[in-house]
């Protein structure tokens, strides 16, 4: 009884489990590995968040390369692990091994693998010229300069102005908008148009349904109208850069924001921020960006840390300065997409720990159940040659008597109830090992 109930109790019983699992973006033609990490405990079957400090990543590709990040996980369990590669582009699977010194074993181990097609299959791509209603000689076109609008965070429009395909330089533009507030129609000098035909405007939603009527006067009097709804995401927080600051905002109080710095084929960073209280009713924090490469890149942000959120929205790097130059690269190469790019899972470490504890009390009960039966064939064995033993006593005390074959005769009627008495006590033997081992069961489960 207590080797049964050190096996299912003990051997078998459930324990504290400790894994880490890995989020992040493609790896095949990545020049730097950056995996969101979640250290996550499990125990009595509930999950929880597992601060684990230190923690050391060690990445092998598949070329011999190595390379490793020591770092912590927060109180949430969430780290940024970032491994530079300036050799060339991750090419085959990585093997990565994670260890910590406060654990035994490793936190998680195994292969890496995910193309930029299948990050690129997640994508959601958000933004450009708008349909509305068009009206006169100018075809007016309207789009949000970064994708998307949200409540009550200022964005470049950008408007277009065509007379067929021809670009209309120094239109003049008027703006009557509907649930937001457009910064240039409340001062003296109208807005016109560039070389490009191209002109922004900021614009700053008060509601989450908003429209805005555009005219445009050529400097010869044709005329062109555009009116729309302007497409707003509720609830998304807020992404800006300015002198190499990652600037996020929310709209309501929140504790924490997420946020990745993605490009199409790599996610380049990430990492999560406290939110202090702003004089507005919302949220706001910012941090330094990391060296980035040139070209275009997005900042996603959500308030959940795998960046599912429906309201999660990766905002274009718009790195232009000062208004005027500020939106440059607009008025030369038009609007800009937001795009929605959750978090991939790529490892899953406690998966793994809980698989490989699983099998552990499975060889536990394995080893419960062979020493019962042979437990109870031993008891069994013994209780048989227990009464061969007694017979064979009884069967010599009648012979030296002199009562013989006669005596032996007279008590057969005894043995074979014996024998029968004897099943009976296997049996009940047998059920009461089978309780007891019910009984273990369901305390170990």
């Amino acid at each position: 009884m207590a080797f049964v109930a050190f096996s299912l109790l003990v051997l078998g019983g459930e324990r504290r489990i400790v894994g880490v699992r890995f989020y992040g973006g493609p790896t095949e033609g990545a020049t730097l590995l950056s995996w969101r990490v979640l250290g996550t405990e499990r125990k009595d079957g509930v999950e929880t968040p597992a601060p684990i400090n230190p923690i050391r990543v060690e990445a092998r590709l598949a070329d011999g390369r190595t390379s490793s990040w020591e770092g912590s996980l927060d109180a949430e369990g969430l780290g940024e692990a970032r491994l530079e590669l300036k050799d060339a582009p991750v090419t085959g699977p990585v093997w990565v091994r994670v260890t910590a010194s406060t654990e035994p074993q490793p936190l998680a181990e195994g292969r890496i693998a995910l193309g930029p097609q299948a990050w690129a299959d997640n994508h959601q791509e958000i933004g450009g010229w708008i349909r509305g209603k068009q009206d006169g000689a100018l075809t007016v076109r309207v789009a949000p300069g970064r994708g998307v609008l949200a409540v009550p965070f200022t964005e470049p429009l950008v408007i277009d102005v065509r007379s067929g395909e021809e670009p209309v330089a120094e239109a003049r533009l008027t703006f009557e908008p509907e649930g937001l507030d457009v910064a240039s129609a409340r001062g003296p000098t109208p807005v016109r148009t560039s070389a490009t035909g191209r002109a922004v405007v900021e614009v700053t939603p008060r509601e989450h349904v908003c429209a805005v009527r555009v005219t445009a006067v050529s400097d010869d009097g044709r005329k062109g109208e555009f009116y729309a709804r302007l497409p707003v995401l509720q609830g998304a927080l807020h992404a800006t850069v300015h002198d190499d600051q990652l600037r996020v905002a929310s709209p309501a109080p929140r504790p924490r924001a997420y946020y990745a710095i993605v490009r199409t084929w790599e996610r380049l960073a990430g990492g999560a921020l406290d939110l202090d209280p702003d004089l507005h009713g919302g949220a706001v924090q910012q941090v330094p960006l990391p060296p980035l490469p040139p070209g275009e890149l997005w900042v996603v942000v959500s308030g959940e840390a795998d960046l599912r959120s429906p309201s999660a929205v990766g905002w274009p790097l718009v790195r232009d300065e000062a208004f005027g130059v500020r939106y440059g690269s607009l008025l030369q190469s038009g609007p800009r997409s937001a795009v929605s790019v959750p978090e991939l899972l790529l490892l899953d470490g406690l998966k793994q720990k809980v698989a490989g504890d699983r099998e552990r009390r499975r060889r536990a009960l394995w080893l419960c159940a062979g020493f019962v039966a042979a437990a109870l064939a031993l008891l069994a064995l013994l209780m048989v040659r227990r009464v061969h033993d007694s017979q064979v006593r009884l069967e010599e005390h009648l012979a030296r008597s002199g009562e013989g074959a006669e005596g032996v005769e007279r008590i057969a009627p005894a043995r074979r109830s014996m024998v029968w008495t004897l099943l009976v006590a296997l049996l009940c033997v047998s059920l009461a090992f089978g309780l007891l081992a019910a009984l273990l069961l369901y305390r170990a489960y």
